[in-house]
């Protein structure tokens, strides 16, 4: 469902179903939470400040990350997976998103692995 930009200054998206993007204590690696809901959505779009717009605690199922990476050198991103439902529970994605560190962040950052850019495929 398409939604227009709001009003906020974001640095990089700002749409109703998306919330501040947020380092992860994973090195290059950050998260953004999205709304699955449209009832999320609706409550996120009340919400200026983007920082606050996160799961509620007492709602673990509809609790979704999209996880990137971002290298600061070459200035570019890579869009990793999306983690949820309960996507702050450490115990079940903590193990996952360390191997998605070693195995794919961190040889990415260094240059030994490269993903193709979709404008040149």
């Amino acid at each position: 469902m398409p939604h227009s930009s709001t009003t906020t200054s974001c640095s990089v998206i700002c749409l109703p179903y998306l919330a501040e993007t947020k380092s992860l204590d994973l090195s290059e690696m950050h998260h953004i939470h999205l709304a699955s809901t449209e009832e999320i959505q609706t409550r996120w779009a009340k919400i200026s400040r983007q920082y606050y717009r996160t799961a509620l605690v007492d709602d673990p199922e509809n609790d979704f990350w999209l996880i990137y990476a971002y290298d600061d050198f070459r200035d570019e991103y890579l869009l990793l997976t999306v983690t949820g439902p309960d996507a702050h529970n450490r115990k079940e994605w903590g193990s996952f998103l360390r191997t998605m560190r070693n195995d794919i962040v961190e040889p990415w950052i260094v240059g030994k692995i490269r993903f193709p850019d979709l404008d040149d495929l």
